[in-house]
């Protein structure tokens, strides 16, 4: 984060929009993370457990003054939050965080934002430590296996969820426009919550009111194209009928969705039917990556 150019603007970002946007966060609320970070520099560090699209969250343990470790975990809401046994309640209590809690988080929370368009992400935490332990903490005589992934990132404390805005660029809207006017159909493919898929292409124009578009999750499209034998097979022609095909899938199935598309197209049937669908109209199928 770096101070505005011109006075009145807000910081200027640089690196990952995610990453800057809690780093605003922070500062709204009056901490500096340049202190945090020289405190905790990242040769300190225990263990590091990257963000890829499986795990769709990272992980960073650290020696804590008092003795001990300490987690700290971010990532997708619905991810994090099966991860958590506890969450901090009001002045910071501890409290059980029970499935029933949950599912009121992800109605009260988690999807009113989703669908305000906003990119939900949970903040988490897990401390061991060598002497008594509270109840949300791990006693330990010997070194925990920092490898062990997956006993490490469990019974975390939920901090907080956060709601992040990925704001269109001015010029998407415009540039969907005129895809439209042209004849393209735009498809969008995302790792987003569904939720926040159909806000984010809604805001670009993608889908409109009364279009009779169809949002779909991954594993609802690998399962409609794939028969028993896990072979693709012709889809449904509701398929490929409808306005509009929007998935949600991670950003690892990004590229098989793409490789059967493509692929689909060759089957028998379907490669003649565009053939028609082109003869009568100019309109031409794309893909634009959110």
């Amino acid at each position: 984060m770096q101070p505005p150019k011109t006075p009145g603007e807000l910081p200027t970002q640089v690196g990952n929009k995610t990453e800057c946007a809690l780093l605003g966060f922070v500062l709204d609320l009056g901490e500096d993370y340049r202190s945090i970070r020289a405190r905790h520099p990242d040769t300190t560090f225990t263990k590091v457990f990257t963000f890829n699209s499986a795990r769709k969250s990272m992980s960073t343990i650290i020696p804590l003054d008092s003795g001990g470790f300490r987690v700290f975990t971010k990532g997708a809401s619905e991810i994090i939050m099966k991860k958590c046994s506890f969450i901090l309640g009001d002045g910071g209590r501890v409290e059980k965080f029970s499935p029933a809690a949950q599912d009121r988080m992800v109605r009260d929370v988690i999807e009113p934002m989703a669908r305000d368009g906003l990119r939900t992400i949970s903040i988490a935490y897990r401390d061991f430590v060598p002497g008594k332990a509270d109840v949300n903490q791990v006693h330990y005589d010997t070194l925990p296996d920092w490898e062990d992934e997956d006993k490490v990132i469990s019974n975390l404390t939920s901090i907080c969820v956060v709601g992040i805005e990925d704001p269109v660029r001015p010029e998407v809207p415009e540039a969907i426009r005129k895809c439209q006017r042209a004849g393209i159909t735009v498809r969008m493919v995302t790792g987003d919550n569904v939720n926040t898929a159909r806000a984010i292409a809604s805001k670009c124009g993608i889908i409109k009111p009364g279009d009779g578009y169809l949002v779909m999750e991954g594993r609802e499209f690998n399962a409609r194209i794939k028969d028993a034998n896990d072979q693709v097979r012709r889809p449904p022609s509701a398929l490929f009928t409808c306005s509009y095909i929007h998935i949600y899938c991670t950003y690892r199935m990004y590229r098989y969705v793409l490789h059967v598309f493509i692929n689909l197209l060759f089957l028998p049937g379907i490669a003649s039917q565009a053939g028609r669908n082109l003869a009568s109209s100019p309109r031409v199928g794309q893909v634009a990556t959110n």
